[in-house]
């Protein structure tokens, strides 16, 4: 039997709470516009990176 399934899925969960927890304290600090925007650019960006790896 196969840990591959399980061990992803607890890793990102774990990934997720971090995330979750990571962004809350950043936008306490410098306010949740500019985390958000931070974070959309960085998505966009590997968004962009994932699709030309893949083409």
């Amino acid at each position: 039997m196969s840990l591959l399934g399980p061990l992803a899925a607890l890793g990102t969960s774990v990934f997720w709470s971090f995330t979750s927890t990571f962004f809350t304290l950043a936008g306490r600090r410098v306010g949740s516009m500019a985390v958000n925007r931070v974070r959309l650019v960085l998505a966009v960006i590997f968004l962009m990176l994932t699709h030309w790896a893949r083409r």
